[in-house]
């Protein structure tokens, strides 16, 4: 399974990897509990019971500071190149996003007069 949460591509914001895994544990426990799918949290807990013990290993060596791959991406200033290519990633994206929702709206108005 490919995720964008592995290798660290998600660390920003002086968030260390064992940190964005418990913020991302404490999401998914409040939804479950929030809507009380007690049952639901129940299986989700056993169905990912190898991975959860993963996640939970990695983050107590982050706690103790043996994660070596764990440091900060936000240690290093970014560049001007850089923040200007995020920049224009977002603009793209943020089209990308507009475009995809009006060709949704109108794929949903031609099933609507169909």
């Amino acid at each position: 399974d490919y995720q964008k949460q592995f290798g660290g591509a998600l660390e920003f914001a002086n968030l260390r990897g064992w940190s964005i895994s418990l913020l991302q544990l404490f999401a998914y426990t409040s939804v479950y509990l929030w809507n009380r799918r007690f049952l639901d949290l129940a299986r989700f807990m056993w169905r990912f019971r190898t991975e959860g013990l993963a996640v939970a290993a990695r983050t107590v060596r982050g706690l103790l500071g043996r994660d070596v791959s764990a440091s900060p991406a936000s240690t290093r200033e970014p560049s001007e190149a850089r923040t200007r290519a995020i920049a224009e990633s977002f603009d793209v994206w943020q089209k990308w996003q507009v475009s995809e929702l009006g060709r949704a709206r109108r794929n949903s108005r031609r099933r609507q007069s169909a």
